[in-house]
């Protein structure tokens, strides 16, 4: 075959497919339920953050705008919502993450930097206050994980100073035992994250769009942990993503590299993003056509797309790797916790996959007046 015409073949193959990622089994997903209705209150919700399936299979939803989570029934009924807003035992100011450890349902609240553990059945049991000092040059977070054994994993916030570009720093998930000591499971290294640009309002700090760095996951009982990023490219050798996977010490568990093909950034994309921050920087068109300039030299966004855009842990010790690109369909890569794949299915690139596991999932996505809905998937596989 002439080498222009395989050549060609590739390319067809790659716009098609997005990514012909070496892992052949396909899973089909198959929409069972939908939460969310303006016309109920029970399921209206403000903000969905994160959303979780118990071992009975009910369904919990957190409303960050609500400031509660609300359970249903697996077929959709609401059961009980559980916490509300204030300062108080079992409420909320900054609810975001949840799990189930211990048989208890543990929430973060990121704004009174605590955890609040709840009986299955929704009633207050306790509350740890969680006194997190963050390495110097970080910032405070919410817990992303509670384990077993009554310890909290974090990952700092980075200050925002530290991130513009040309500055690398190491970003550490910690793990905070409940006398307070601090021990640093592993780090990742992340780089030109962030640029400053003076506007007539001042030097602004933004991230930069399609920044090629490490994306990470953290399972929310802090026993498995996975980190997928640009794998080494030698001579000869095609582009590859390295996952990593991680036990609850940061001891590594498996590594894979997986082959992927680049997808340009159309310049019609890379126009849309400089428009909006030049229309937020300055109010006159004259002024907006100066910062669409600035914008554009400062952001240096990158002629293809970086691999992964995110990394979801499953609640089976399944890893869930979302490949970046172009189009209305993602690609989503499943693998086990020693970094071996499993499969892959494609969700439409809209939807939030919040929860996941090897039967169905859960994402957040949008119903007809624009309101955030919870829409469960079942999943078959050959």
């Amino acid at each position: 075959m002439p080498e222009t015409i395989a050549r060609y073949l590739r390319w067809a193959a790659a716009a098609c497919l997005i990514v012909q990622p070496a892992i052949a089994q396909e899973w089909i997903p198959r929409e069972q339920l939908r939460l969310g209705s303006l016309d109920e209150p029970s399921t209206s919700f403000g903000r969905i953050t994160t959303a979780a399936i118990d071992a009975t299979n009910r369904i919990y939803v957190v409303d960050a705008l609500a400031q509660n989570a609300r359970v249903f029934s697996p077929g959709g009924r609401l059961e009980r919502t559980i916490g509300r807003r204030g300062k108080g035992p079992g409420e909320f100011e900054g609810v975001s993450r949840l799990g189930f450890t211990n048989d208890r349902l543990w929430v973060s609240d990121g704004a009174l930097n605590r955890v609040v553990f709840f009986t299955l059945d929704g009633r207050p049991d306790s509350t740890s206050v969680l006194r997190f000092v963050p390495p110097p040059g970080f910032g405070g977070s919410a817990p992303a994980a509670v384990t077993r054994d009554g310890n909290f994993i974090f990952v700092p916030a980075v200050d925002a100073a530290r991130m513009v570009a040309g500055r690398r720093l190491q970003l550490p998930v910690l793990r905070m035992r409940a006398a307070g000591m601090l021990d640093t499971l592993y780090s990742v290294e992340i780089a030109n994250v962030g640029i400053s640009v003076e506007t007539p309002r001042g030097p602004v700090i933004a991230s930069r769009p399609l920044v090629d760095r490490p994306q990470q996951g953290i399972e929310v009982n802090g026993n498995l942990f996975a980190i997928a990023d640009a794998g080494p490219v030698t001579r000869g050798s095609s582009p590859r993503v390295r996952l990593t996977t991680r036990d609850g010490n940061g001891t590594i568990l498996g590594q894979r590299d997986v082959p992927y093909e680049p997808q340009p950034v159309a310049r019609a994309w890379r126009d849309s993003v400089v428009n909006r921050f030049a229309m937020v920087a300055a109010p006159d068109p004259q002024g907006q056509q100066l910062m669409r300039s600035r914008f554009a030299d400062a952001f240096d966004i990158p002629a293809t797309f970086p691999p992964v855009e995110r990394v979801l842990m499953g609640s089976d010790r399944t890893v869930w790797v979302k490949l970046a690109g172009p189009g209305s369909t993602a690609t989503w890569l499943i693998f086990d916790d020693r970094a071996r794949p499993l499969g892959r299915v494609n969700f439409p690139r809209g939807l939030n996959l919040v929860y996941a596991r090897r039967s169905d999932v859960l994402g957040v996505g949008t119903g007809p007046d624009d309101e955030p809905i919870i829409i469960r998937y079942t999943l078959t596989k050959p």
